[in-house]
């Protein structure tokens, strides 16, 4: 018989040094502490475990409802693995509270062992609860067991597992107790037959993305049943790892490799902001993880509504598509006219440092420059290449002397892009993927799109360029046909800068082509 205890995951109370949360915290876990129990429900997952017994308190019964869920263990509650009962200070810092300390302890700096704390028990009556109930769960249990609980308490269930009653010694218990530590969520095997204790993982490392970790993830921090998960990998341009999870509801899953914490929180205010504006069909944020526990980079989870991409239309009816583009447009549109003032502040990616270069001006600027030196490399026609530098460097005077930027998407590709069909009609239900957002030029998402449509779908990109085209003013159109011409040879540089990737080679030699007419 093996018994392995668990500490609860990281509390809000834990989160504020000094604090005395006690038993009467009703605040439990924080999303790094769900992020760390399902870390150990991980390493556990796949063992014998029959039962998991947890203290009544509410960190340690969240963290025991994130195991059920994984391990698929029953939950037993036990009174005798609760927290300390430190009376009048709970719910207080310390200092608040430390004329109510014994004046023995305020001397030693420390509980002694026979001394209650005012209101609630002492380090005797604690090493006895303990003890006594360790026995009726050895006597009551077989097989492999988990019990998650408090650091003192863990440290008390070591000591009677090796030592035997505190009782017997307190001098030897009282000691053991303030020199043992345990982090959150950390994972102590004993083993009843030798009377040996093991601490497996004091910090469990970060996993990498895949399935599995997936699954336990969701169903551990973010699901509230241990129903079966199906978890698919999408295939993503960007070194974010996402797949789409379903069970009850679709999920999903993003796992911000491309981002890091500061982008994680920029989008966490996007899409919080976004919710709130019903004109723009954008995804909502059920759940973002900066914390790097679970995993390396800051996970995002956002709701999925079930539907089709338009590269859906784009392949079997293109000419159903003037209504949802029409509607497209209108939402581009909605996107364009929020305030800057009401969203600078997360809307473009600051936190990308000097490379992003998030002034739109500099960041087109700079690709241009790229372009125009690396242009030898595309292996074009000496005319085309001379046609690229002309509208390149057109496009750029252009930059330089406007001046009105707004709210882009700024990734308006075919697959971001969820409709839903019903009787032969095309309707736009979901936009996704606002990791590229910027503020910038209008015209580069409505081009974007269009020169996703050119590389599918001649009719469906002539529809959509009219649509555009009777919008747009004065020289607007032919600044549209410069970013066009910027879209695609970006397109082929991506091709030469990610040697390998098939799916960029594929779509840049129909660029390169498309540059050819």
């Amino acid at each position: 018989m093996k018994i392995f205890l668990v500490r609860h995951g990281e509390s809000v109370g834990n989160t504020k040094r000094g604090f005395i949360s006690g038993r009467s915290d009703t605040q439990g876990l924080t999303i790094k502490g769900k992020s760390q129990v399902a870390r150990a429900a991980f390493t556990l997952d796949g063992l014998p475990i029959k039962t998991v017994i947890t203290s009544p308190v509410v960190r340690a019964k969240e963290s025991a409802e994130i195991l059920q869920r994984i391990l698929c263990a029953p939950v037993v509650v036990d009174v005798s693995l609760s927290e300390l009962d430190h009376g009048v200070i709970e719910g207080h810092y310390w200092w608040e509270m430390r004329d109510r300390f014994p004046p023995n302890w305020r001397k030693n700096l420390r509980e002694d062992y026979k001394t209650r704390y005012e209101g609630g028990e002492s380090f005797k009556e604690l090493a006895k609860r303990v003890y006594d109930g360790y026995q009726k769960i050895l006597k009551n249990y077989s097989g492999d067991i988990l019990l998650v609980t408090h650091q003192a308490i863990l440290a008390t269930l070591i000591y009677c597992h090796t030592k035997g009653n505190p009782d017997d010694d307190a001098l030897s218990y009282m000691e053991f107790v303030h020199s043992t530590f345990t982090s959150n969520a950390a994972i102590v095997e004993l083993d009843v037959a030798t009377k040996k204790h093991t601490l497996r993982k004091l910090s469990l490392p970060p996993l990498e993305a895949n399935t599995d970790a997936v699954k336990i993830y969701v169903k551990g921090v973010v699901e509230t049943s241990s129903a079966d998960l199906n978890a698919e990998r999408l295939t993503t341009f960007s070194r974010n790892h996402v797949f789409l999870v379903k069970n009850s509801r679709s999920l999903l899953f993003k796992l911000l490799s491309d981002e890091g914490t500061l982008g994680g929180e920029r989008l966490a205010s996007m899409y919080t902001f976004l919710e709130k504006n019903n004109s723009i069909p954008a995804p909502h944020l059920i759940h973002f993880d900066p914390s790097g526990v679970f995993f390396k980079d800051a996970v995002f989870i956002l709701d999925y509504l079930m539907g089709d991409s338009i590269v859906t239309c784009l392949a079997n009816h293109p000419e159903r598509m003037n209504k949802l583009h029409h509607e497209l447009y209108e939402t581009v549109i909605a996107i364009h006219s929020l305030p800057v003032s009401a969203v600078e502040s997360f809307w473009s990616p600051h936190d990308w440092g000097k490379a992003a270069r998030p002034v739109w001006e500099d960041y087109i600027g700079s690709q241009i420059d790229t372009i125009v030196t690396r242009l030898p490399e595309f292996k074009l026609k000496e005319k085309t290449c001379a046609k690229i530098v002309s509208s390149l460097t057109s496009l750029k005077n252009y930059l330089s002397s406007a001046s009105r930027w707004v709210p882009l998407h700024g990734d308006f590709a075919p697959q971001n892009l969820i409709v839903e069909h019903k009787n032969e009609v095309c309707r736009l239900i979901r936009i996704i993927d606002f990791e590229r957002a910027r503020i910038g030029d209008g015209l580069w998402d409505l081009v974007f799109y269009f020169g996703w449509l050119e590389r599918a779908n001649e009719k469906a990109a002539a529809n959509w360029k009219t649509i555009c085209f009777n919008n747009l003013r004065g020289n607007e159109k032919k600044h549209f046909e410069e970013y066009r011409m910027l879209f695609h040879a970006w397109t082929v540089l991506d091709m030469l800068d990610y040697k390998g990737n098939e799916k960029r080679k594929e779509v840049a030699m129909v660029s390169k082509k498309l540059l050819e007419k």
